[in-house]
């Protein structure tokens, strides 16, 4: 498993041989950094499958003596890197030797073995899953409005407050405090900025109301990828962002 950084486009591919590994050492130039892995099979089978943004050109994200272990043997271990810099990375590595496990850790959906990730608190971190039927029953603008985890949880939040009948004055105080909470994360504009990227991506207007499950396997991944999008972070992974994505998405 590989770091490689650069400033020019780094999008990952899951193209695999020899025109991969040429793409890979043309888009991603020299190497930061090498960690020891384990891979599961022994075949040359090659994935690019993170790229992180900086928009700030601070360091932002730094994982220290990270190690992972589900058997007798580590998958990773002592994994130390600095992120940032305004560079772009990518994790590059054959199959089953840990990257998409290690994204999880960096964004905080794992817990390592041993290490930590650290990132500034108010820098905004997302994360562009492969989960891509994990929201089937969810409204598509609604799935996109989630990767403002903390407008989302307010907006649920005074949501149920007005739709209990048997709220209190205290409830509806917290309500109005909540909509000033809402107001300041943009949430009132936020289903028509959530449609704007859905366009952008090609999914048409009229399943932007319908459920996840009426999207086309493979474009789900596009509604995601405005997911993670949507609260304009300031650290962004992407996991095999190419996968069922065309070059204008």
């Amino acid at each position: 498993m590989t770091f490689s950084h650069g400033h020019a486009c780094a999008m990952s591919t899951a193209t695999a041989g020899r025109s991969l590994k040429r793409l890979v050492r043309r888009r991603f130039a020299g190497a930061a950094q090498s960690v020891r892995a384990r891979t599961f099979d022994g075949r040359l089978r090659y994935n690019a499958t993170l790229c992180f943004t900086d928009k700030t050109g601070t360091k932002l994200l730094v994982a220290a003596n990270i190690t992972m272990q589900f058997g007798a043997k580590p998958l990773f271990e002592n994994v130390s890197v600095k992120f940032g810099d305004g560079n772009r990375y990518g994790l590059i590595g054959a199959n089953g030797a840990g990257k998409s496990t290690f994204m999880k850790i960096l964004c905080g959906l794992l817990e390592p073995s041993a290490g930590n990730v650290s990132k500034e608190p108010m820098e905004r971190l997302a994360y562009l899953r492969q989960e891509q039927f994990a929201f089937e029953s969810m409204r598509v603008l609604d799935v996109v409005m989630m990767g403002h985890a903390e407008m989302w949880a307010c907006m649920q939040e005074k949501d149920a407050i007005y739709a209990n009948p048997e709220a209190s004055e205290d409830d509806y105080m917290h309500a109005a405090e909540l909509e000033g909470r809402f107001a300041e994360y943009d949430g009132y504009t936020a289903e028509a900025r959530a449609g704007e990227l859905l366009l952008g991506v090609g999914i048409a207007a009229e399943l932007h109301n319908g459920p996840m499950s009426e999207v086309a396997p493979g474009w789900k991944l596009r509604v995601l990828l405005c997911q993670a999008l949507f609260a304009n972070p300031d650290i962004l992974l992407l996991d095999e962002p190419t996968n069922n994505l065309d070059i204008n998405t």
